[in-house]
């Protein structure tokens, strides 16, 4: 896959005076900063952990976006599957299941959801009626517009595995895209009574797809059921914290995360959501050294988290705190520089510390970056509407070629061949494949 050409840019001058308030207030973060050494490491940054509040912004790595990006994760996944091959599909035994499971994970992780369907169907026929390969044909079907043939995967999961969670939310899916309402309705109701107490995980799963599905007042009711009957699992306080929030009951979801925080410190993502409720300013528990705090514990617990980097850094730019919010962003940058919000915050903190220029140039990738989400976000609300419309596949996986989303195009792209074969043929197939890093295996557009 070939990289947008990076333009030249010019670093921002380091700043020439830092007041004696940064300087204290630096002081005290590196002490704490000194905890997240990894952070600064995983982001290419070589230096000491006890200098990262000394970094000048400019020696972050935030080089302009000449054209459309490409985050990190999705250049890793198309180097990982390079030479992702028919003849590894060929080679495999008929009668391994469980190699026939991993290749087609395999194809999945590149794109290629017609071969992974094809080694899913093949593991069924050997494994015989299996609840977990039944859900995973229907995904495949589902992500290639084969709706009805998706229903019908997803009911063999039901029928399976009735007090699974996967197969209802797949058929209410597959309902929803075919038009079929009432059912969907009819399903989601079945589930619940289905899927048992003693499921957390399903019965989370299930709360999840009516919170997707903007039913607040339905997934909180189900949450609220799984965390009465578990009080101790702190996924269930999460996600309970998580819609509350929503339903603008602020103060227990505040009571929430601090019994989990109290109970597991070593929870990131409790620590991260506790520091963006203390972030409210019309909750009297707002408290700003609480609200670094609890940012930077999970930060140190998980410094791969680009977007508690963002949060941080937002919440040092609300406090005028200009440097600190550059630095922090451009760590968020440095492991998803395809974020556009990031970049526009980014803008805003050199305006703060007085780098007009810098400011100026991050202004402008970031409208470059957040017109092709924009762009992206009307096409998906297109084919969302009509699913089966191979001319709405195929907009969006142009959409998806110029932005350098090869895995993503040649999802779209099968959808749009399996929908309308004379439309898509096996040539540009073979193509957008190999430009998404893999060969074009013997069979897969069958």
């Amino acid at each position: 896959m070939k990289h947008a050409k990076r333009s030249k840019h010019r670093s921002p001058a380091p700043l020439q005076s830092v007041s004696r308030s940064h300087l204290a207030i630096a002081a005290l973060l590196v002490i704490t900063l000194a905890c997240i050494a990894f952070v600064v490491y995983s982001v290419g940054i070589r230096r000491n952990p006890s200098d990262l509040l000394r970094l000048d912004p400019s020696e972050v790595n935030l080089s302009p976006v000449a054209g459309p990006q490409v985050s990190e994760l999705e250049t890793q996944r198309i180097e990982m599957t390079k030479a992702l091959a028919g003849a590894k599909s060929a080679t495999l035994p008929d009668a391994d299941p469980n190699s026939l499971v991993d290749s087609a994970r395999s194809f999945m992780r590149a794109g290629d959801v017609l071969a992974a369907r094809r080694q899913y169907s093949r593991a069924l026929e050997i494994a015989g009626p299996n609840p977990a390969l039944y859900e995973a044909v229907g995904k495949c079907n589902a992500m290639l517009g084969q709706f009805d043939a998706a229903l019908r995967a997803f009911r063999e999961t039901m029928r399976l595995a009735p007090t699974s969670a996967g197969g209802y939310i797949g058929a209410a899916r597959a309902l929803k895209w075919i038009g079929h309402t009432k059912e969907m309705v009819n399903v989601q109701t079945h589930s619940e009574s289905m899927v048992g107490a003693n499921d957390i995980e399903g019965r989370l799963l299930l709360a999840q797809e009516y919170d997707r599905n903007s039913e607040v007042d339905r997934a909180l009711r189900i949450t609220q059921s799984v965390h009465t009957a578990a009080p101790s699992n702190s996924g269930a306080a999460i996600a309970l914290a998580s819609l509350l929030i929503k339903v603008q009951r602020g103060k227990e979801a505040i009571g929430l995360m601090r019994s989990v925080v109290t109970a597991e410190p070593s929870n990131a993502s409790a620590h991260k959501l506790l520091a963006t409720l203390l972030r409210s300013p019309k909750l009297p528990e707002a408290d700003s050294a609480q609200v670094e705090h609890h940012y930077l514990r999970a930060l140190e617990l998980d410094p791969a988290d680009s977007d508690t980097c963002v949060r941080l850094g937002t919440f040092y730019l609300e406090g005028r705190r200009g440097r600190e919010a550059a630095i922090m962003l451009g760590l968020a940058l440095a492991g998803d520089p395809g974020n556009g919000s990031a970049r526009l915050l980014l803008s805003s903190a050199y305006e703060q510390i007085g780098d007009a220029a810098a400011a100026k140039a991050a202004r402008a990738q970031a409208k470059r970056i957040l017109d092709i989400g924009r762009q992206e976000a009307a096409l998906l609300a297109q084919r969302d509407r009509s699913g089966r419309d191979p001319a709405k596949r195929l907009a969006l996986a142009a959409h998806y070629q110029k932005a350098g989303r090869e895995r993503s195009a040649l999802v779209e792209l099968q959808a749009a061949h399996t929908l309308a074969p004379s439309k898509v043929t096996a040539e540009p197939l073979r193509r957008a494949l190999a430009a998404a890093g893999g060969n074009f295996p013997a069979g897969a557009s069958k």
